[in-house]
């Protein structure tokens, strides 16, 4: 079975890789990777997806299509979200950059913004370097999309036992 990827943009691959890094996907996983195309159409019926590329149009046939877009931050178009300081949080290198960030400034607050998995991570994280969090969401409830209400205000009272504050969407009616 043959596996390939195609991607519209090498610089989709985590911060910091490039082409170098897409080259090295075959050896670890298998699969081909095409970078610089965009996905045109798919034929279900045919199982072929078609891609234009910088060199004019390609198919690729299929057994079974996985469409996976990626994930990509979500950053609220407000008034501060790009200075120093602001970091998104997608791969271990982002993660490594802020604690450089903390312990370089002397940090002792943060505010984390998402209550899913990776903003909980984050903030627990942060809370073991000693600094106050404060995580807020416009969800009713941590990971909403994972846990039912009651298990997801179990774990809430649980992360607010360790000092991390929690500031939900306000559950009261307007």
């Amino acid at each position: 079975m043959r596996l390939a990827v195609l991607c519209r943009r090498h610089d989709r691959f985590p911060r910091g890789a490039d082409r170098q890094y897409a080259a090295k996907i075959p050896g670890l996983t298998g699969a081909d990777v095409v970078t610089g195309c965009e996905v045109t159409a798919v034929d279900p019926v045919r199982k072929v997806v078609t891609a234009k590329t910088a060199n004019g149009t390609v198919e690729e046939s299929y057994d079974k299509l996985i469409i996976a877009t990626g994930a990509v931050p979500f950053v609220p178009a407000i008034e501060g979200t790009t200075p120093e300081g602001v970091f998104c949080m997608r791969t271990p290198d982002d993660a490594t950059g802020l604690k450089a960030y903390v312990k370089a400034t002397g940090a002792r607050r943060a505010v984390v913004a998402g209550a899913g998995f990776i903003g909980l991570e984050v903030a627990e994280n942060l809370r073991s370097l000693g600094l106050d969090v404060t995580v807020i969401d416009a969800a009713m409830q941590i990971m909403p999309n994972a846990l039912d209400a009651e298990t997801a205000d179990y774990a809430a009272r649980k992360e607010e036992g360790k000092t991390i504050v929690l500031t939900l969407h306000d559950r009261t009616p307007p």
